[in-house]
């Protein structure tokens, strides 16, 4: 079974997300989909089994990425919560120039490199990871969710 979320980044780094997925691979298979500088894909092949890395980018008003950004942003914003984190992560969305889409086979585990990697990329690009259901850290602590 897969698992999935998406790394929302204010900020494009395709180079150095590459980068650090190759230098965290270690000795896995890392396998690139276009150019280093702006790969549409990546898929790592680990211990744990395999991670794929999906590029969608802000390219013109109302294409995918937007799309993709109106529909996060419509999740939290119709959360009833007095939360000062919503206003927080509804600035953010609209902030994004990037996401990043991973999607992982198996499931992951409790112990799973896969996601210190998902981490490790959403620090670098000083993003926010959303679940399906809610918004985390680059340190995989919740800040909000349905």
């Amino acid at each position: 079974m897969t698992q999935s979320c998406t790394v929302y980044s204010p900020v494009v780094k395709h180079a150095e997300v590459l980068a650090l997925v190759k230098r965290m691979a270690r000795n896995g298979m890392v396998e690139v989909t276009g150019s280093e500088g702006a790969w549409d894909r990546i898929r790592v092949v680990l211990d744990d089994g395999s991670l794929v890395l999906n590029s969608m980018q802000r390219r013109e008003p109302g294409d995918e990425f937007s799309r993709l950004i109106l529909g996060t942003h419509n999740f939290f914003r119709t959360l009833e919560t007095d939360s000062p984190q919503k206003k927080k992560i509804l600035d953010f969305l609209l902030s994004c120039q990037w996401a990043v889409g991973a999607v992982a086979e198996p499931e992951f585990n409790t112990e799973d490199e896969r996601l210190d990697i998902i981490f490790a990329v959403a620090e670098l690009l000083d993003g926010m990871i959303f679940n399906g259901s809610e918004m985390i850290t680059s340190e995989g602590q919740p800040i909000l969710g349905a």
